[in-house]
């Protein structure tokens, strides 16, 4: 088996034992977690159906897939719509969906959610813990990994730890859907590393808040082969058309 291959497989069935909650201890017994997925700060169906609404492009050009869901900066929606993109596709696929939360600088979906960040990705990296995924949603059918706690000074070497052990392949292989909750792409070097990394993207910018040119350089930091999809935050309308001409 090639290293590469080997690495994938490791992650997949690291994956699958969190979300079958099988959690081995001495004695043969078998451990099963108690911690549940809490409700959404802020997503009520409205936003989730505008979430859904979202995808629904990039939908017609995949079955299945790594999302990666981005923002040019910081407080402009990303975490809200990577959960409430997660949300809706546990409801409507009917299948296991992964949010990952990959922010590791300034992770949010803990909170979002109402469980610890720790232990979680970094943590499982980094200090060998057991890798934890918490349960909840439509039919319990999503999957939260939170981003665990980790030096700001040691995010870039994770971040390629992930890559060179085909986390991503192991996503794909353990979730028919993996959502990506992705730190900005105009703040951080790891950010376009990872939408690269992706099968498609959802750009996220905020009504009033996020400039054209913030949005623009964002979009071209997405590798132009990947389908790019756009949310605007605390706003009703359409997407405007020239954001459309930019994606």
């Amino acid at each position: 088996m090639e290293a590469g291959t080997q690495a994938a497989s490791s992650w997949r069935g690291a994956l699958e034992e969190a979300a079958a909650g099988a959690r081995p201890l001495p004695g043969g017994y078998i451990l099963k977690p108690r911690e549940s997925l809490g409700q959404p700060v802020g997503l009520d169906r409205i936003f989730v159906e505008r979430c859904r609404a979202a995808f629904s492009n990039l939908n017609r050009m995949l079955s299945q897939g790594v999302i990666a869901v981005a923002s040019p900066h910081r407080n402009e929606g990303r975490t809200s719509v990577a959960a409430g993109l997660a949300l809706a596709l546990a409801h409507d696929t009917e299948r296991q969906v992964l949010l990952a939360d990959l922010d590791l600088r300034h992770p949010g979906q803990g909170s979002l959610f109402d469980v610890p960040d720790g232990p979680g990705l970094s943590d499982y990296i980094e200090q060998d813990a057991v890798l934890r995924l918490v349960g909840g949603g439509p039919g319990r059918r999503l999957w939260l990994l939170t981003a665990g706690t980790t030096e700001p000074a040691q995010v870039v070497r994770l971040v390629h730890q992930l890559a060179d052990g085909e986390f991503f392949t192991g996503c794909r292989q353990a979730f028919p859907w993996t959502v990506l909750d992705l730190p900005p792409l105009l703040e951080t070097p790891e950010a376009a590393y990872l939408a690269g990394l992706a099968d498609a993207c959802l750009l996220v910018g905020r009504y009033r808040r996020t400039s054209i040119h913030a949005l623009s350089r964002a979009s071209a930091l997405i590798p132009a082969e990947r389908p790019t999809g756009f949310l605007m935050t605390a706003n009703s309308s359409r997407v405007p058309s020239w954001i459309n001409r930019l994606l």
